[in-house]
């Protein structure tokens, strides 16, 4: 049902209206999007960041993957970065980089300094669960490479945009 509302909110006239209404312009990151210079690559900036946590949520390693997801977990709590002020085109891109199995949803977070905001926040959906592994993402063990890799193909992902979406 859900998919269904969406899909007629996105043909829509009133689409604009109905996300600017409900979509935020903050992106709650953990994993390699909390590294600012993947996000840099992304989007040719560094949004405004600071550090928040995310309740109800664990982060855990996708099975095989240097990459982490986050699932709905009672009791658990992610830390990660809030990007402010991000525009269509850097969400466009994200979107592009954070494909399956995540989901682009609201979620509410605490910034340290302040009181909970809601945020978009890319989490693996509940039924696809099973790719996480029982193994929690640290910053400190993912490897070299791995970054390396991810801040090249984040740089063809962008050189790729039509100039129009480039920030």
């Amino acid at each position: 049902m859900r998919n269904t509302v969406w899909e007629i909110i996105n043909r829509s006239p009133a689409r604009e209206r109905v996300m600017n209404d409900f979509a935020p312009t903050t992106l709650f990151a953990y994993g390699t999007l909390a590294l600012p210079d993947v996000v840099d690559a992304l989007t040719g900036r560094v949004p405004e960041t600071r550090p928040a946590r995310l309740a109800g949520y664990r982060c855990r390693l996708l099975h095989g993957e240097p990459f982490p997801g986050v699932e709905r977990y009672p009791g658990s709590a992610t830390d990660g970065v809030l990007y402010s002020g991000l525009s269509p085109a850097d969400l466009s891109i994200l979107d592009t980089f954070e494909d399956e199995p995540y989901q682009r949803r609201v979620v509410t977070v605490k910034p340290v300094d302040g009181e909970p905001i809601r945020a978009w926040a890319y989490v693996v959906p509940a039924h696809a669960g099973n790719l996480l592994s029982s193994e929690p993402w640290e910053p400190a063990r993912f490897s070299r490479s791995a970054r390396s890799e991810t801040l090249r193909t984040c740089r063809r992902l962008r050189a790729s945009r039509p100039p129009a979406l480039q920030v």
